[in-house]
């Protein structure tokens, strides 16, 4: 099925992201050191794509994957997050966390440098979430952030709640900037003050272990024993309640207010407004009644299928509110949403048969649990790749895909050249079609009868970044790919680039008689 109408592709062809940061850690700390990181990538790095070993990965992506082998780590050495890892690995995830953190920021600062933002980045950024507060990555970071957290804290059962308090903020930012048309970040926030609480967490623990935040509060600093009224409660708990008391209520509290505003100013429906939260409600509802009836105490036996799986559904309902964000779509619940819920009645439903049978449900629970990660890792994964098919056909740009390093060579190239893959001329050059399939004459560049395309492999890939990199070497460099009379990037495959773009963005360029218009200066 389709989730973008004719309307909503007009509207993101209109696309201009707005968000404000009123974080003081950010703009004087981290601000600056990511300024100086993302000088670390290339301008012809693209944002959504970087080099790591053999594959090409988003730079978003990338910090989702340090995610994934952070929590990787924590279920390997603590299938149920109740026991204590090696110390190591505590540092691992404040390593990995804070790797996350910086890719996560860097990836936005790239897309400006090259000028490729789109909305199908904000998609990404924020879901990646799942698979930057922005689809794909931030909403599986979420639970996989918890989960590292649960086995560093020792949380257990508990770990559930830190995803909640986590989803939460998260759930509300979204919903305002759905009706305010721009992100706010409060001078607390999660995106930066949050994680760096989180890592630093980690760090902590790698030098006290973990059994420090399972101990009671009372013996967790010393001479505290002495002072009354302190509760014999883990530390994990008092944690819990700071962080709901002075991070998640004031957060919702100005979400709320700053929709009403927004609400009130358009002369709108307030109860509307607040409809858009049910589904969450809903899922976390289905979640507590389904761990509440379970036989098998599913939230404490299976936490990491239990977070992943409710992650996988959190993340269908944020990747349709932000798609109906960016599409335009008319303000109000969207029973769509609840695509994500409907497996509660089953799980419920199960549970529920094992009170008449001595506490043997009728279908057995852990499969039940895989089958409920299951159905919501294919229902997200539908949207997600339905969503970007629809995003890329819409915009006329492409997804993961590594635009192939072009090259004519004089006299049909070099022996080594003539090994290459041969690419059809009609392929970029001759013809390249705009939107209405119209062919650019303009466009059409005309090689020398002696020059043949060719694609490069791989391998060739690398050997002419390195090139391109070498500094002094570069200048002093006389390989045939890069002498050529025409050479392309990866920026400019229909039309040549003027000596200025090309000193700009490091590329070596050969003296070509038929210079097409600069794509760099015209876009």
């Amino acid at each position: 099925m389709g989730y973008i109408g004719h309307h909503g592709v007009a509207t993101l062809r209109r696309y201009k992201y707005s968000g404000v940061d009123h974080s003081l850690v950010a703009k004087y700390i981290l601000q600056p050191f990511w300024s100086r990181f993302v000088n670390v990538f290339p301008l012809w790095f693209p944002p959504e794509r970087t080099l790591v070993l053999v594959f090409l990965f988003q730079i978003t992506l990338t910090g989702f994957m340090f995610l994934l082998t952070s929590a990787f780590l924590g279920f390997l050495y603590s299938p149920h997050l109740d026991t204590a890892p090696p110390r190591w690995v505590h540092l691992a995830h404040g390593l990995l966390l804070f790797l996350y953190q910086t890719f996560d920021a860097v990836d936005g600062k790239q897309a400006r440098r090259t000028n490729s933002s789109s909305p199908l980045g904000e998609l990404f950024d924020h879901g990646n979430l799942h698979l930057k507060l922005k689809l794909v990555d931030s909403v599986l970071k979420k639970p996989f952030e918890s989960l590292a957290f649960g086995s560093t804290a020792m949380c257990g059962k508990a770990t559930f709640w830190f995803w909640v308090i986590s989803a939460v903020p998260f759930y509300f930012a979204t919903w305002e900037h759905f009706f305010t048309n721009t992100l706010i970040l409060p001078i607390v926030n999660g995106p930066t003050e949050g994680l760096m609480l989180i890592y630093l967490c980690h760090f902590f623990t790698f030098f006290t272990g973990a059994e420090w935040w399972a101990q009671d509060f009372q013996k967790s600093i010393p001479l505290l024993g002495w002072v009354p009224l302190i509760p014999e409660i883990p530390v994990y708990n008092i944690v819990l309640c700071l962080m709901i008391a002075f991070a998640v209520i004031p957060t919702i509290g100005s979400n709320i207010h700053n929709v009403y505003k927004v609400v009130e100013a358009r002369k709108g429906s307030m109860v509307l407004a607040l409809a858009m939260l049910f589904p969450f409600g809903l899922l976390l509802a289905g979640v507590l009644v389904w761990s509440y009836l379970s036989p098998s105490d599913i939230m404490r036996n299976q936490p990491h299928l239990l977070i992943i799986g409710t992650g996988f559904a959190f993340g269908f309902l944020v990747g349709r509110m932000i798609l109906a964000h960016l599409c335009d779509e008319p303000k109000g619940l969207k029973t769509g949403m609840c695509m994500s819920l409907a497996y509660f009645p089953f799980a419920i439903a199960n549970a529920l048969t094992s009170r008449l049978d001595d506490g043997n449900p009728l279908v057995d629970e852990q499969l039940v649990l895989l089958m409920y990660c299951l159905f919501t890792v294919a229902l997200y994964m539908h949207f997600a790749t339905s969503v970007i098919h629809e995003i890329t056909n819409a915009l006329g740009i492409h997804c993961f895909r590594w635009r192939a390093l072009m090259i004519l060579a004089p006299n049909g190239g070099t022996d080594r050249d003539r090994r290459k893959y041969d690419t059809l001329w009609k392929y970029k050059l001759r013809r390249d079609d705009d939107e209405d399939g119209q062919h650019e004459k303009e466009d059409i560049v005309d090689p020398p009868a002696d020059c043949r395309p060719y694609r490069l492999t791989f391998l060739d890939l690398i050997a002419w970044i390195r090139y391109n990199t070498a500094g002094a070497e570069k200048e002093a460099g006389t390989a045939a790919s890069c002498t050529s009379e025409f050479n392309c990037s990866y920026r400019c495959l229909r039309r040549g680039m003027c000596n200025k773009c090309c000193k700009k963005h490091g590329f070596v360029r050969g003296q070509c008689d038929k210079n097409a218009e600069c794509y760099c200066c015209t876009t």
